[in-house]
């Protein structure tokens, strides 16, 4: 299969996995577990499996001690930072400001990689021209690269974030638990979350499949996303540790009871209300308050169910994807998918839970497609004529080297 074309169906797997998630929450989480400590389960579940898939696709390979700050550094960014400030900023912020951050991830990928001098800026005007070799001065020669594919690609990515913002402000809209005061820090950790996912794709990019090395990760992407899952872990295990010290009861992964709860009805000859015996739900249940109210309780389906899905497809399935598809697209282009996981997740809300979809999402979800169209596009005629000019230097490299032997032998 194409590379390109591979690219391209793994991240349109990883945006409908990621937008899988809230619809499974939604028909089974009850958001009894504090999410940090879930967290770690995930995490802790994801990376046997991530390990055992890399066994039997690539063969095992343990880093070594060269390796660790590299796997550390993807650990602690791509993973641990990255999940724990989503989940904390959504916490503070609020569900709908948490949706209106994730499409400014390609904007975050496209400064990074810049930056970080990872990938050339797009072409907009004149002829893109690279240094032969660093000893000539002023000895440059075309790259390829031409304005169509560099605009083409500008804005692929601006509209991309558009369709993304526009589906989001579109959505009906809910109430939120979150306090005010709170709502400054949440859009700061969301900022570090997007911020985040951007390092780790260009960490990857720029010290895995850019390397050439002998010794290099570039073809084991399975692996890579193992380890750095297993970093990941052991911090998300210092995180839940802190959290369990400060209060036991994050770890209660079944409670006894859970809003929402009503009044019995020998309860109606006092004055407990449905506030009331909500109110008295978790720690405060006891027995004086069961004979009172009547709660829901926590059941297995409740947890295991929104695990299996986490452990599986939202971690293991498309963290690896996006490994894989980084080793074949740029990272700009991965990160333009991102946008994808809100049409994504409205369109499974729809199915089924039979969520309505208001004409400003179904308007900003075409505009996704249709950039993220342009932004592939852009990318593939780049890697065309790139190709071309390379063939068409090598040819003139062989035949001006035999002109020479010709004329050497005569």
């Amino acid at each position: 299969m194409n590379k390109i074309l591979l690219g391209v169906l793994l991240m349109v797997c990883v945006q409908i996995g990621f937008g899988g998630y809230s619809v499974v929450l939604a028909v089974y989480g009850k958001g009894h577990i504090n999410p940090v400590v879930f967290s770690l389960f995930r995490d802790s579940c994801a990376f046997p499996i991530l390990l055992t898939a890399a066994y039997l696709k690539e063969g095992l390979r343990i880093p070594r001690r060269k390796d660790l700050p590299l796997f550390l550094s993807m650990g602690i960014i791509g993973i641990f930072g990255n999940q724990v400030m989503f989940i904390i900023g959504l916490y503070s912020a609020g569900a709908d400001i948490a949706s209106i951050f994730q499409p400014s991830i390609p904007v975050f990928t496209v400064i990074v990689a810049l930056v970080a001098r990872q990938e050339m800026a797009p072409l907009l005007c004149g002829r893109g021209r690279t240094q032969r070799n660093s000893h000539a001065r002023h000895n440059y020669v075309e790259d390829g690269r031409t304005v169509l594919s560099g605009w083409f690609k500008v804005i692929g990515i601006l509209l991309v974030c558009v369709g993304g913002c526009v589906m989001v402000l579109s959505a009906p809209k809910k109430n939120t638990a979150a306090a005010a005061h709170s709502v400054l820090l949440g859009e700061f950790l969301l900022l570090g979350n997007c911020m985040c996912m951007a390092v780790y794709i260009i960490i990857q990019k720029k010290y895995i499949f850019n390397n050439d090395q002998e010794d290099s990760w570039k073809d084991t992407p399975v692996n890579v996303t193992a380890w750095s899952y297993m970093f990941g872990a052991v911090f998300m295990a210092l995180a839940s540790a802190y959290c369990g010290a400060s209060d036991p009861s994050v770890f209660d992964v079944f409670p006894k009871s859970l809003p929402p709860c009503v009044p019995r009805a020998r309860a109606n000859q006092t004055s407990v209300d449905v506030l009331w015996c909500n109110a008295h739900s978790g720690d405060l249940y006891n027995t004086t308050v069961k004979s009172l109210c009547s709660c829901a309780t926590a059941d297995y389906e409740s947890f295991l169910i929104p695990l299996f899905y986490a452990a599986f497809v939202s971690s293991s399935m498309c963290y690896g994807f996006v490994t894989i598809a980084n080793k074949h697209l740029p990272s700009t282009v991965v990160a333009g998918f991102w946008p994808m996981q809100v049409p994504a997740a409205v369109t499974l809300n729809y199915i089924v839970n039979a969520e309505t979809i208001t004409l400003g999402q179904g308007l900003g979800g075409l505009l996704i497609i249709v950039a993220l169209f342009a932004v592939v596009l852009a990318d593939a005629m780049e890697r065309k004529q790139i190709a071309a000019l390379k063939t068409s230097l090598n040819e003139e490299s062989r035949l001006l080297a035999s002109s020479r032997r010709l004329e050497d032998e005569i």
